[in-house]
């Protein structure tokens, strides 16, 4: 399953444009990526389950239902974060406007949720 999930992601960084696409597990380990060296994949995981896991409890302090996409833009490229289920969690980045990187982030959230099923 896991060739499975590197070539998706390649694939749906390739069709985007994207940097970065990953699956990463909700306490921040890295499962699949696409753009990530090893010097940086457990970084990057476990800070944007950081940020999303917040980002969640945030919302959920305030009684205010989940987000589904969390974004951060900068000057050079942007990133959403989705989660995918209970365990994991989608991010991706690339020169993107938001809009766009959420579409990508549910393309992501999506294929790999095909790739979960058709692997059982």
């Amino acid at each position: 399953m896991l060739e499975s999930l590197k070539e998706t992601l390649a694939d749906i960084s390739e069709r985007n444009g994207l940097s970065v696409c990953a699956v990463i597990s909700r306490n921040g380990v890295p499962i699949a990526w696409h753009g990530l060296d090893d010097g940086n994949k457990e970084t990057f995981a476990t800070l944007t389950a950081t940020v999303l896991g917040a980002t969640e409890v945030i919302y959920s302090s305030l009684g205010i239902s989940g987000p589904i996409t969390v974004n951060s833009v900068s000057d050079s490229e942007n990133m959403a974060m989705m989660g995918l289920n209970r365990k994991s969690m989608v991010a991706v980045m690339g020169k993107k406007d938001p809009a766009e990187l959420n579409e990508a982030v549910q393309e992501a959230v999506t294929r790999v949720k095909e790739v979960f099923e058709n692997e059982r």
